[in-house]
């Protein structure tokens, strides 16, 4: 995963703080959804037929539901349990 998926998602999960550049407080289908759209939505997007564990980015409710595994992908306000930033960190290929 990217650098900027890291920094968007870890900026998304503090939403309570603003942006650089954004003139505000993030917004989900403005600053996040184009950086999971290029990397995530292949597998975590609108095709039922191609999304991977019942986990779906492109839209903000989805995103924040309780995964396949019992965890949450993204929980606000909370880097640290958002299950979305282990993984992308991991250093296990799975």
């Amino acid at each position: 995963m990217s650098l900027a998926l890291m920094f968007a998602t870890s900026a998304w999960a503090a939403s309570k703080d603003s942006m650089p550049g954004t003139g505000g407080k993030i917004d989900f289908n403005r600053d996040i959804r184009p950086i999971l759209s290029d990397n995530c939505f292949a597998c975590h997007g609108p095709d039922d037929k191609q999304r991977k564990g019942k986990l779906r980015f492109d839209d903000m409710k989805e995103a924040l539901k309780v995964a396949k595994s019992g965890e949450h992908a993204i929980v606000p306000g909370d880097v640290a349990k958002s299950q979305l930033i282990a993984r992308i960190l991991t250093k296990d290929a799975d």
